[in-house]
């Protein structure tokens, strides 16, 4: 889950969720990546190993506080991305190679033994997927690889920040791709601006959200509307 505290309430965000929305934003970028449909797949699918996770919203008692992506246990967490990428996987090899890059990445500087055997397998994975693509392909593995954690970035801002009310200190500085910074501007409530622009037309996302108070309790849920362009 996304999580964000804001006026003592917590607003939640399903990780699957933010994941499709992460799809819809490279569905509308101004260029074509290759080979398109399995590079869209992979970005809106990325996360959809926490589906099961989502279902229940795990509470962490020392921080008083929903669960988050980030903070979520380790143990249950890997076992989410490893099935996340087999189902991906099972639909498109080329996506479940790019997502298996994606979370490699998370465990790249770990060195407890969880950590290193999911490398390792997803390492293995990898190399065997790779083996079965075209040359042409796996040459773009980089340039979609960092195509996907674009896109899961401007979503993560958008889903710590559904109301336009202050940015999470993760992307104050703006979010980096190919050399570039970039960064959301709020028009209005509902109206957003990438600058500098890599979207080809106004189109609009909806964001699930819930809110829950201190005592646990589900508050609002709702569902935020924003036109992007």
């Amino acid at each position: 889950m996304i999580v964000r505290l804001m006026r003592e309430r917590f607003i939640v965000v399903e990780q699957h969720k933010h994941g499709l929305i992460a799809g819809e934003l490279a569905r509308h970028m101004s260029f074509t990546p290759v080979p398109l449909n399995s590079v869209l797949y992979a970005i809106a699918q990325h996360d959809r190993g926490w589906q099961k996770l989502d279902e229940e919203m795990k509470w962490d008692e020392k921080k008083q506080m929903p669960y988050s992506f980030a903070t979520y246990p380790q143990t249950p967490k890997i076992a989410a991305y490893t099935n996340g990428i087999a189902e991906v996987e099972s639909v498109d090899a080329y996506a479940a190679c790019l997502c298996s890059l994606f979370y490699a990445t998370f465990f790249k500087e770990k060195s407890d033994q969880e950590a290193i055997q999911f490398r390792d397998r997803e390492q293995e994975r990898q190399l065997h997927l790779m083996t079965h693509m075209p040359k042409k392909d796996r040459d773009q593995l980089k340039t979609n690889l960092e195509l996907l954690q674009f896109c899961d970035d401007l979503s993560l801002s958008l889903c710590f920040n559904p109301f336009g009310e202050a940015e999470h200190p993760w992307f104050k500085n703006g979010i980096m791709f190919q050399g570039e910074t970039y960064n959301w501007k709020w028009i209005d409530a509902n109206h957003l601006v990438l600058t500098p622009s890599c979207f080809g037309s106004l189109f609009s996302v909806c964001i699930p959200y819930r809110i829950v108070n201190q005592k646990r309790q589900i508050v609002e849920t709702g569902m935020k509307r924003l036109y992007i362009e």
